[in-house]
């Protein structure tokens, strides 16, 4: 799970896939329903975002381009979540929005054990929020 080994870039290119399956069905279930002022999720998903590439952006090395890539798909989900529930206010919306926040969250501290520094109870961390995430989103489309 940690490592650059040869399998890190088919893991994200699979990772990104189902993200991107994740982020068109929220845009989906957002669309007969959007509210432009719910584009101001993209503020502190957008802080969040920057943040994260400016602290690892020096590390990346020749990653530099497809974690970028992946960062920016990954804020997209969160986005898509975001807008969704600002609009339309109900369990599906709350539970991908949170599914999306812990998506951004697992994945955030999985690129900072990677290319920076692990926190301790690295592999904890991270597990929990993909679960809760990947729960949390799949639970959404269920109901």
């Amino acid at each position: 799970m940690l490592s650059r080994g040869k399998g890190f870039i088919p893991g994200l290119v699979a990772f990104l896939a189902g993200h991107i399956f994740y982020i068109t069905y929220a845009l989906r279930s957002l669309i007969p329903v959007f509210i432009p002022a719910s584009l101001l999720w993209c503020l502190p998903t957008a802080a969040f975002s920057l943040t994260l590439t400016r602290r690892l952006l020096p590390k990346l090395g020749p990653m530099k381009v497809p974690a970028c890539a992946y960062c920016l798909i990954l804020s997209l989900l969160a986005v898509s979540g975001g807008c969704w529930f600002f609009s339309d206010p109900s369990l599906p919306s709350c539970l991908f929005a949170l599914g999306g926040i812990c998506f951004a969250l697992s994945d955030a501290q999985l690129a900072i054990g990677i290319f920076d520094r692990p926190a301790k109870r690295q592999d904890f961390i991270v597990m929990l929020t993909y679960i809760l995430a990947q729960g949390l989103l799949v639970f959404s489309s269920c109901l």
